[in-house]
């Protein structure tokens, strides 16, 4: 306490001599000339060593002001400023301290105490978790310290936390730009997967699967991201069959069902397929196609029929005359396949090639009738001729039809007669009724009532309507 007091009682008789000193210089500006006169009295000569003592004296006193005034008292001024910057500095008063310390100019190490001020800001603004404000204050003092590294750090924590934030709000993609920049930074690797990851559930649930599948691949190890990409791959493939199945790609429809195995419905649709495809093959006549495709079902809906039919129509591709006889009659009814005349005609021409007297006869009446062909008589005569000469009832009195009608050129009951007796003698009712008529009313051969009857009763007894009413009608004329 004592230096203190003598340091300002100094201080304090410095600034009074330099203070006279200075009105004394002003007094002697303002004395007139005459006050420097010449003492002829000698007084000055007497006193001239105290004199001389005095000036020296008031010289020296002069000197040590002017340096309290110009080095000494700013010297106490700077140092009683840093002072107070410290005291701002320790007290948290950041900024104040920072420009306290830079008014100090080159005063000691006033210039790093700014930086300091600013660094202990940082730090302080970081506890406060007010990040961009921390970094900041960094930023102007690059160089100092780790303030270039403490700044990197903090942005990268600011960009961790936003990221975080991004994934909250379901930004996903902004999320994973964030976190793949940080790259090992923190557990940024960990919070990258979380936002790819979460990015391919909601494309899921957009039905993105393409998209969602890119992204579950980047992840695989992921909590259960490889279960996902598993049951994702399986509905990309599900919808895909359906599409195929939907747009008659039966094929890949089958192929993408098959590796489906239990998902879902795809057993079922599997063997929709293959009915399906069965059917086309059916359709364009493959039938062994048709059947192994048939086999993989059975049971299912009618295919256990299907596949009958497609063994018949492979059996008449094959060139069994019956089995294309049978396909005819199929085609001709619409039994089991789409009624197609024209079909019925090509496989009746089949059979008949090969000497099947029913073909001959069925493919003789589509002429005769024009059914599925051009309408061609001559046609159906040499079909009917053919059949009959096979022995084919149906077609001897067809053909003798057409003798009695005179449809196949120049009439002849005779060989109309010759027709209707070898079909009668196989039991045709027709041609039976067609003799009894002949012999009643003695067309092409001698009426005789007796033969009438017969032939008439022969075809009344197997339900011929007509020849039942004809044989009435005689019996009546004969009582």
């Amino acid at each position: 306490m004592r230096l203190v007091s003598l340091r300002k009682d100094s201080q304090k008789e410095m600034e009074t001599a330099a203070e006279n000193i200075q009105e004394e210089g002003d007094t002697a500006d303002r004395m007139p000339d005459a006050a420097y006169e010449p003492d002829s009295s000698g007084l000055i000569g007497r006193h001239r060593g105290k004199i001389i003592l005095i000036g020296l004296s008031s010289a020296l006193i002069l000197a040590g002001a002017i340096l309290y005034v110009r080095q000494i008292r700013p010297a106490l001024n700077q140092r009683s400023a840093y002072m107070a910057a410290e005291a701002l500095l320790e007290n948290g008063s950041y900024d104040e301290a920072s420009r306290a310390f830079l008014e100090l100019g080159e005063y000691r190490d006033a210039s790093l105490m700014a930086q300091e001020a600013k660094y202990q800001k940082a730090i302080s603004l970081y506890g406060e978790e007010d990040y961009e404000g921390a970094v900041a204050a960094l930023r102007e003092i690059k160089g100092y310290k780790e303030a270039d590294s403490l700044a990197e750090g903090i942005e990268k924590d600011i960009s961790y936390e936003r990221g975080k934030d991004l994934i909250q709000d379901e930004r996903y993609d902004e999320a994973i730009e964030v976190y793949t920049q940080l790259g090992d930074y923190r557990n940024a690797e960990v919070q990258l997967e979380k936002a790819v990851y979460l990015k391919a559930k909601a494309q899921i649930r957009e039905e993105d699967y393409e998209g969602a599948r890119e992204e579950l691949i980047r992840i695989r190890a992921y909590r259960d991201a490889d279960l996902l990409l598993e049951e994702l791959d399986q509905r990309i493939l599900y919808e895909q069959a359906q599409d195929a199945l939907k747009t008659g790609r039966y094929e890949e429809a089958i192929a993408s069902f098959s590796g489906l195995s239990d998902y879902r419905d795809a057993a079922d649709l599997l063997k929709e397929a293959r009915y399906e495809k069965a059917k086309t093959l059916m359709e364009a006549e493959d039938f062994a196609g048709a059947k192994s495709e048939l086999e993989e079902i059975p049971g299912y809906q009618d295919s256990d029929i299907l596949l009958e039919k497609a063994d018949l129509m492979e059996s008449a591709g094959m060139g069994d005359a019956e089995s294309q006889v049978r396909l005819g009659d199929q085609y001709y009814s619409g039994d089991g396949v789409e009624q197609d005349y024209e079909k019925a005609a090509r496989w009746y021409g089949k059979a008949a090639e090969q000497g099947n007297s029913e073909a001959a006869f069925k493919l003789g009446e589509m002429y005769l009738n024009a059914v599925g062909v051009s309408s061609d008589t001559e046609k159906a005569s040499e079909l009917f001729q053919k059949a009959a000469e096979q022995g084919n009832r149906e077609a001897q009195n067809e053909l003798g039809m057409l003798y009695y009608n005179g449809d196949a050129g120049n009439q002849d009951y005779v060989k109309a007669l010759e027709c209707f007796l070898k079909a009668a003698n196989q039991g045709s009712s027709k041609a039976q009724s067609s003799l009894g008529y002949m012999y009643a009313n003695g067309v092409g051969v001698e009426q005789n009532d007796e033969e009438a009857i017969r032939w008439y009763q022969m075809a009344a007894e197997t339900g011929d309507e007509t020849a039942r009413s004809n044989l009435e009608a005689l019996l009546d004329k004969k009582k």
